[in-house]
């Protein structure tokens, strides 16, 4: 009888160790998925934060790009006002320099039967241009007229005024 009763205690001792394990692992079941759970949370709590930031990123690229633009366009402007502003100092500056320069005007002479000669290289041809302050004088083109200026304005000057 002794013995059945430690068989009996025993059965019963193993009865409320499994019934301690089941706990136990019920226990830990309802761990594992309380620590998913806030994996989960805390899984989409960063992906809302990085899909923030991104925005934020994205927003501040857009001002950074629009600004750069607004730079580039305003730098334009500046380099495209200076530049004509230089061009007029120094358009002013050959003008003033070109006081005593040929006649803007120059005619085309053409006669297939007669060959002229630029006053200045000396080239023969059928086509000139023609001194408008004189009329008698031939070039090339104006580059010569220009260059033969200084030797010429004296002539020019005399048959301009004889007329």
């Amino acid at each position: 009888m002794a013995n059945s009763k430690i068989n009996e205690e025993k059965a019963q001792i193993e009865k409320k160790k499994e019934l301690v394990r089941r706990q136990i692992e019920k226990e830990k079941e309802s761990s594992r998925v309380a620590v998913d759970n806030v994996y989960f949370r805390a899984k989409q709590s960063i992906e809302a934060l990085i899909s923030d930031k991104n925005k934020e990123l994205e927003d501040a690229m857009t001002r950074m790009e629009r600004q750069h633009k607004e730079e580039i366009a305003r730098v334009k402007t500046q380099t495209r006002e200076k530049t004509i502003q230089e061009f007029v100092e120094i358009r002013k500056r050959k003008m003033s320099e070109l006081e005593g320069s040929p006649p803007d005007k120059v005619s085309k002479v053409e006669d297939e039967g007669t060959k002229f000669t630029c006053a200045n290289c000396g080239k023969l041809s059928t086509s000139m241009l023609m001194c408008s302050g004189c009329d008698v004088t031939t070039y090339c083109d104006e580059n010569c007229q220009k260059k033969d200026w200084c030797k010429h304005k004296e002539h020019c000057n005399e048959a301009a005024e004889a007329d």
